[in-house]
Parts: structure tokens; C-alpha cells; sequence
């Protein structure tokens, strides 16, 4: 009873190593309007705090709600809810932050409606974010110390570039207990690219199709490519069209030959006139055409040539080495005349 009805009192700090407060201790103290009990207190008696009507905030630091002890009511009974009775029960009840819970189930106490944390004994609380690759913010929070953050959102992607396809990976660092300002940054696992390298002839016609990784130089596996000689050409494979060069997108190699002249098969044909201004030697291709004609001197006539044919003027195609000759036959001339004695004819060869 040594502070009850005592109207000087107006602020009570009570030390830390009291652990009770006996009935009455405070009542009707109408111009007390705080006080701080301490963290060892474990009880409260009956009408400790009664008819504190000018109370404005208390502080309880006992982590576990002191025990409000039994009393005497106004009407002579006996009353657990008495140690704050007419104190207004709006007024700031300030507790341990983790023991906010314990006070709004604690009989007398949880008929405060405004309990709150004692101030510095809120746990401490970080800054915690995610970014992606490029520094970009996907998710921020304060986070108590001690908790493990958790990223609830989308799933980080990176875009593809020549050389790789990036796929979500994790986080670096590694998440784990929060303990101050932490940024994670997604990192990404990497798939080497693969491209198509196409094989191609002079007319865009696909000879073979590989898949070459980014970076790797393509070589061709299938046969050697051909071309076809023509009358004048015959073609010797050379290689690739463009340069082949280590692999970065999706590319086309068209084949290139080197044409070389096909040299004709010269033949030598000898036309020769037997007794005829005929006499000629020429060296000619294969395929090449030579048209003769001979003409028999006087007293000759064109009979064939060594091969049969008895064509004059005549065309020669040229197959092989040859050797022609023009014969001929005598021109016989008959001279009918008159004798002295009888008739008759002569005949002439020149």
C-alpha cells in the first residue's frame, strides 16, 4: 500500500529484480500515467494499478505474462480482473515482440486491445532481393533475421545468343539464413548451340545435311562431289564455296571444280592420187571433217578410193589415222576408120 492514492506519482520504473508486486501497491494513483515493469517480474497482485484513471501506456518486459494475482472486487468478492480496474484498456500495452501472442491469450492482459512491441525488440529485418542475370529486379522484401527467403515468382530466363541457350540454374550466392542486405542473382546452366550445315551442288541441290556445334569447324564426311565433263571440259572437284570457317549460324557450302579444256586427239589422214595432182597430208581431231576431191590428169579416169567408196567429191570424218588413195583407169580410146583393103577399127591406149 506504499504509493496508494499517492497524486505526486506520475511515472513508476520498477527494477529488474523484483518479481511481485503486492495488492493495492498503486491504486488510485489518478496522476500516474506510465509504468515500466521489469523482465523478472512474475506477478501482479490484486489492485496493484486499480483506479489509475490518468493511465497512457504500460511496459511489461517479462517475456512470460506475469501472473495478475487474485483480490478483492468493489463489491467485496473475489476477482482475478481486478489489478487494472478502471485503468482504460485502450492505452498502449508495449511487450517483447515474441511475446505479443502469449499477452492477447493471457487472462487480464488480453483485455488490452492495443498491445504492441516494445521498441528494439522487434527482430532485426534485412533487405532481401533477387535480380536476374542483368541486374534486373525480380523481388525485394524485408525479411526478419534468421528466416530463409523464399522466390516466389515467375522463373528467371536469359535469351539465347549464337553461341548458347541459357536454362534457370539457381542462385548466387547460394540462399541462406538472412542474416543481412543479401541480393541473389539467377545464374543459368548453358546448352552449346547446334547449327545446320547444308552441303550443296552448283544448282542449290542438297547433297548433305550435318549438325555442327557453335565454334566447331564443319568438314565434309561424304564422298567426293563429281561433275560431269562436257565436250570441251572435264571438271576436277576443288572444293567449297564460301570458305569454310568455324560454325555460328546456320550455313550453306556449294561445291566448286576446276574446269579443265579437254585436248582434241589429233590423227594424221594421207590422201593420196595415183598418176592425179593429188597429194595431201593433214593432221586433224577426232570428230573433224575433211572433204576431198581429186581430178585424174588426161588420159586418166577416177575409179575408187583404196577403201571402196567410190564417191568423188567425198567427205571424210575422222576417226582414227588414215591413209586414202585414189585409183584410177586408163582411158582406152577407139578410132573407127577406112582401109585400103577393108574396114576396121584401132584401138588406142595411151
Amino acid at each position: 500500500m506504499a504509493f496508494e492514492r499517492c497524486d505526486y506519482v506520475k511515472n513508476v520504473t520498477i527494477g529488474n529484480n523484483v518479481i511481485g508486486i503486492n495488492a493495492a501497491a498503486f491504486g488510485s494513483c489518478s496522476q500516474l500515467f506510465s509504468i515500466e515493469l521489469p523482465s523478472s517480474l512474475t506477478s501482479i497482485n490484486g489492485f496493484a494499478f486499480a483506479n489509475c484513471s490518468g493511465m497512457t501506456s504500460i511496459t511489461c518486459k517479462a517475456v512470460t505474462p506475469p501472473a495478475l494475482g487474485i483480490g478483492y472486487g468493489t463489491s467485496g468478492n473475489l476477482s482475478s480482473n481486478n489489478v487494472f480496474t478502471n485503468v482504460d484498456k485502450s492505452i498502449p500495452l508495449y511487450v517483447p515482440y515474441k511475446s505479443i501472442d502469449a499477452y492477447k491469450a493471457a487472462h487480464g492482459w488480453k483485455e488490452f486491445t492495443n498491445i504492441l512491441p516494445i521498441p528494439g525488440t522487434e527482430p532485426e529485418k534485412f533487405i532481401v532481393t533477387f535480380q536476374n542475370y542483368d541486374g534486373t529486379e525480380l523481388q525485394s522484401s524485408e525479411l526478419e533475421i534468421g528466416v530463409i527467403p523464399e522466390y516466389t515468382g515467375a522463373t528467371p530466363t536469359k535469351p539465347a545468343d549464337a553461341q548458347y541457350t541459357y536454362t534457370f540454374g539457381g542462385w548466387a550466392p547460394e540462399v541462406g539464413t538472412v542474416t543481412r542486405d543479401m541480393i541473389y542473382t539467377a545464374v543459368f546452366e548453358t546448352t552449346l548451340n547446334k547449327y545446320s550445315v547444308t552441303w550443296q551442288d552448283e544448282d542449290g541441290n542438297p547433297i548433305k545435311t550435318d549438325e555442327v556445334a557453335y565454334g566447331e569447324t564443319p568438314v565434309f564426311s561424304g564422298a567426293t562431289p563429281t561433275k560431269a565433263a562436257t565436250a570441251e571440259y572435264t571438271y576436277e572437284f576443288a572444293g567449297w564455296l564460301p570458305k569454310i570457317k568455324e560454325v555460328t549460324e546456320n550455313v550453306k557450302y556449294t561445291t566448286f571444280f576446276e574446269r579443265n579444256k579437254i585436248e582434241p586427239t589429233v590423227y594424221t589422214v594421207n590422201i593420196n592420187g595415183e598418176n592425179c595432182s593429188l597429194n595431201i597430208s593433214n593432221n586433224l581431231p577426232a570428230g573433224a571433217t575433211l572433204q576431198v576431191e581429186v581430178v585424174a590428169d588426161e588420159c586418166l579416169e577416177f575409179e575408187k578410193w583404196s577403201d571402196g567408196e567410190t564417191a568423188n567429191p567425198r567427205r571424210i570424218t575422222v576417226t582414227d589415222d588414215a591413209n586414202l588413195t585414189a585409183e584410177f583407169n586408163k582411158v582406152t580410146y577407139t578410132i573407127t576408120g577406112e582401109t585400103e583393103n577393108e574396114g576396121g577399127e584401132v584401138q588406142i591406149i595411151p
